[in-house]
């Protein structure tokens, strides 16, 4: 994406938001996510209560949270994950 096509869409945003995209509030855009038929949301930290519940609020929505990695290995032409909760 370039600078050029970055202007253009904050022009767009500001035509339809009245703000810039550095300005617009979490009201304004909340409110039109409702009205999207399904997004992916990725949260990295923080309070994973809450999360939960503002995801689980709104409608037409797939909660999925990460599990933290904790080590990667490589040999034999492949890569081994491994997780906190032990999945590879």
């Amino acid at each position: 994406m370039s600078l050029e096509d970055l202007n253009i869409l904050n022009f767009k945003y500001s035509l339809y938001y009245g703000d810039s995209l550095r300005s617009l509030s979490a009201q304004k855009v909340l409110s039109d996510l409702v009205n999207f038929p399904k997004y992916n949301t990725r949260v990295e930290g923080g309070m994973e209560t809450l999360t939960r519940a503002l995801v689980s609020s709104l409608e037409n929505t797939e909660i999925i949270f990460s599990d933290p990695v904790v080590s990667v290995s490589q040999g034999e032409g492949k890569v081994i994950v491994t997780t906190v909760s032990g999945k590879k």
